[in-house]
């Protein structure tokens, strides 16, 4: 017997010294994790300066959108490894558990071999001449052995009671967000790397970019939504709405869609700021509550729009020449109902429910709060629909919404 415990002691310290060297590894792995971070942080601020210095839009272009892919990049492994980190931290504290809980066992086995001592030599000492001179000393070493055993088996209970909770609950919550955070790295880096690919694929001409171009805010905030939960849904739809997931490189899808017909521009950060801004005039957006001096001016601006597309975009542009009066048409369509459309303007193609607080700030835009029910009545283009909030008509951010 004495023999057993002695051999289970030694496997539970060899068990002891194998955690204690898992914890140490997951701390190494959650500050590599973190000091990887902030290289990759300081690594995109040279980046970015160095494409500051050039005089190719094109190179600007590119170091704009591999120092915000790398940017995100770095925020995310920083956050897998501080859950790393809280891993491991987790792992020690059952260690620490484990360690005191053995200890009390330790203690149990101990008071069990003292009772059985006590035992013995009463037992022994049964039919010599003494025996009845030792008798009462002897009985009460075995009471006191009894009542040691007594406490020391209560304390491990009681210890291995608070080691199992703890295991149970804390270690699985552990591994549930660290799990969480590996999966989010992993979905993080296949969207932003992939869309990185796609618009150097745009910068060089090899093609797939436009095709991007076409879905990027919508792959964007679906491939966002799959890593997190619903409560972050209306944060990301925001963030979703700062233009980072458009392109300045595809002004034309295809040779028949006029310049006016390109979506006003999104509530977003200036085009100096945002690399990812639709394209060069995205801040002179033709609003659909424009004045109409605005409107009938629309013609000859359209006109001219390819000669400046020209300056601004080094892919240039291939709009037919027959296009500028099929734009000056679109744009007088996006003009708000008037008297004469607004039976037209009032039929009701969907409804909306707004996900994030949106001011309008920009003319002919439809500020709404969130959880706010929205009315469409145009679905545009995808990216902006034109509906009412209540009885007030505008622009509502496709992004800022959920259909119902």
């Amino acid at each position: 017997m004495k023999a057993f415990r002695k051999a289970k002691r030694t496997v539970t310290r060899s068990i002891h010294q194998d955690l204690h060297h898992k914890i140490e590894e997951e701390r190494d792995v959650a500050k590599v994790l973190v000091k990887s971070a902030e290289t990759l942080r300081a690594a995109t601020e040279h980046s970015r300066a160095w494409g500051d210095t050039t005089e190719s839009s094109t190179l600007l272009a590119y170091a704009q959108m591999e120092s915000q892919a790398d940017a995100q990049w770095a925020d995310a492994l920083a956050e897998y490894g501080e859950a790393r980190g809280q891993y491991a931290a987790v792992w020690a504290e059952v260690l620490e558990k484990e360690r005191a809980r053995d200890s009390a066992k330790k203690a149990l086995a101990k008071a069990e071999a003292n009772l059985e001592s006590a035992q013995s030599k009463l037992a022994k000492a049964q039919g010599k001449a003494n025996f009845e001179a030792k008798r009462s000393q002897l009985e009460e070493g075995v009471s006191l052995a009894e009542a040691d055993l007594r406490s020391a088996r209560e304390l491990a209970e009681q210890l291995t009671d608070e080691c199992e909770s703890f295991t149970s609950r804390e270690l699985i919550k552990a591994t549930r967000a660290n799990a969480a955070a590996t999966l989010a790295l992993c979905k993080l880096g296949t969207r932003v790397y992939s869309d990185l690919h796609a618009r150097c694929e745009e910068l060089d001409g090899t093609g797939g970019g436009r095709k991007y171009a076409r879905t990027a805010v919508a792959s964007a905030a679906d491939a966002a939504i799959d890593m997190f939960d619903e409560d972050n849904t209306a944060a990301l739809h925001a963030t979703t709405a700062s233009g980072a997931g458009l392109n300045p490189f595809d002004t034309e899808e295809a040779s028949t869609v006029p310049v006016a017909s390109a979506p006003p521009a999104e509530p977003a950060p200036a085009a100096d700021d945002n690399p990812f801004a639709d394209d060069p005039f995205a801040d002179e957006p033709v609003h659909a509550a424009a004045a109409p001096a605005a409107a009938a001016a629309a013609a000859p601006a359209t006109a001219a729009a390819p000669a400046a597309a020209a300056d601004g975009n080094p892919f240039g542009d291939d709009i037919p020449d027959d296009e500028p009066a099929a734009a000056a048409a679109a744009a007088a369509e996006s003009k708000p109902p008037t008297d004469d459309t607004a039976s037209d303007e009032t039929t009701v193609v969907a409804r909306a429910r707004a996900i994030a607080d949106f001011a309008g700030d920009n003319e002919g835009e439809l500020p709404f709060a969130q959880g706010d029910m929205l009315e469409i009545t145009d679905l545009m283009d995808g990216v902006w629909y034109y509906g009412r909030n209540g009885e007030v008509y505008g622009e509502i951010p496709s992004n800022f919404v959920e259909m119902i």
